[in-house]
């Protein structure tokens, strides 16, 4: 997911990750709080590890707060970051979603995302990168298809490559595993 030496970007390359846990003191159990009827699913954090970002970390956080699933939190993960991405992930805000900054004083993306995962306050966890843009109904799909297979452990998902432009260059869809259950495209 990250830029090429030809200059081409993965976009809504990401993944959903179950933690297969019931909600616990301290954790959401959905995306406007506790549900009587037990929906605790719908409540994802965005696990967003930063080592050094530019203006496309702006864009991957527009990305996630637009969802049609609105994230229930996002952490931004400094990764051994320049102040300069520092003061951008600070200055990152959306209404209605909280966010939260942590940070690593060395870079280890390992590290980064064990922190995260530590610090989430749902059970089910979206991955991204600073330079990925996800499709508006990313978070929808994929938490709605985490939903219909409980066993789910993980959720990976196809990207577009694009050019510094914006054209398509290309798709890439992982191959799942034989016999494991495959969302509708």
């Amino acid at each position: 997911c990250r830029r090429s030496p030809q200059g081409a970007t993965a976009r809504s390359c990401s993944w959903a990750v179950y933690r297969p846990v019931r909600p616990q003191a301290g954790r959401i159990s959905s995306p406007g709080g506790a549900r009587a009827d037990g929906d605790w699913m719908n409540a994802v954090t965005i696990l967003l590890p930063v080592h050094r970002a530019g203006p496309e970390l702006d864009g991957a956080y527009a990305s996630v707060v637009n969802q049609t699933l609105a994230p229930s939190e996002i952490l931004i993960i400094l990764n051994a970051s320049d102040d300069a991405t520092r003061q951008r992930a600070l200055a990152l805000r959306a209404p209605g979603i909280p966010t939260r900054v942590l940070e690593l004083p060395e870079a280890s993306l390992p590290r980064a995302l064990n922190l995260g995962l530590a610090e989430a306050r749902t059970e089910l966890v979206a991955r991204m990168d600073a330079d990925d843009r996800s499709s508006p109904q990313r978070l929808e799909r994929q938490v709605g298809a985490m939903s219909e297979h409980p066993g789910l452990i993980a959720l990976g998902c196809a990207y577009s490559v694009e050019s510094e432009s914006g054209r398509q260059l290309g798709v890439v869809r992982p191959r799942p595993p034989a016999g494991a259950p495959r969302p509708a495209a």
